[in-house]
């Protein structure tokens, strides 16, 4: 049994250029191609800080949630706002 390796050149021959089709689409519709990742450090550090802020409000809120609301309102409380946080996590980790 000999098996050979595909040839990549053919292998990228077949393939089409997706780079300059999505390019061709985007100006089709009078759109310039273009990513802007350039948030200074101020923004970087306003974003970083508000996520960080949030997490530090809910050690010192502990007590007075169990006071409050007792430990089913807290794990209910837990997932709701892990459930709402995720995305501005995941578009936080894009950005840099």
């Amino acid at each position: 049994m000999n098996r050979s390796s595909p040839d990549p050149n053919k292998m990228e021959q077949q393939k089409p250029d997706v780079q300059a089709t999505d390019e061709d689409k985007l100006a089709e519709l009078g759109y310039k191609q273009d990513l802007n990742r350039d948030w200074s450090m101020l923004h970087n550090f306003g974003v970083s800080f508000s996520i960080i802020s949030v997490i530090t409000g809910l050690t010192t809120l502990f007590q007075y949630g169990l006071n409050t609301g007792g430990p089913g309102v807290m794990s209910v409380g837990w997932i709701v706002v892990s459930f709402f946080s995720a995305p501005t996590y995941n578009i936080k980790t894009d950005l840099n």
